[in-house]
């Protein structure tokens, strides 16, 4: 499971970026990337990014009945 932080809320807009080693970070959009704060996630490849992006947005499941 991926640990995001404290004060993100699932279904936030998400601002990913790939960078020039393969990379991917995700912070919540408008907010700057300052890794002092660990403000973001970081995944190693596409797959992995867009796995996560997928379950972020994904619609939750209340007592059998999507809502």
């Amino acid at each position: 499971m991926i640990s995001v932080p404290r004060h993100w809320t699932k279904g936030q807009l998400l601002d990913l970026r790939r960078y020039g080693d393969g990379s991917y970070k995700a912070t919540i959009m408008g907010e700057e990337l300052r890794p002092e704060l660990a403000n973001f996630v970081e995944f190693d490849n596409s797959f992995d990014a867009q796995n996560f992006v997928s379950t972020w947005y994904a619609r939750e499941s209340v007592g059998g009945v999507h809502g």
